[in-house]
């Protein structure tokens, strides 16, 4: 589910708590998680838009994630 914030901004609704400090939406687009907090049995996660470094770090973070389920 998504919540309108302010410009920059988003929270999402997720069913358990993020294990990552990233979060990537439909669209593709890399969020940072600022913020959580439990909500009736779910998790309203605060985020705001990543920076290119971030986006970086996000993707090697993937990667290692790909190559750690594969070997």
């Amino acid at each position: 589910m998504r919540l309108t914030m302010a410009r920059g901004t988003r929270a999402f609704r997720l069913p358990e708590e993020p294990h990552s400090r990233f979060i990537e939406d439909e669209q593709g687009e890399v969020w940072v998680v600022q913020q959580v907090h439990p909500v009736d049995g779910e998790y309203e996660v605060l985020c705001r838009h990543a920076t290119r470094i971030e986006q970086r770090l996000y993707a090697r973070e993937k990667e290692e994630q790909k190559s750690q389920a594969a070997g």
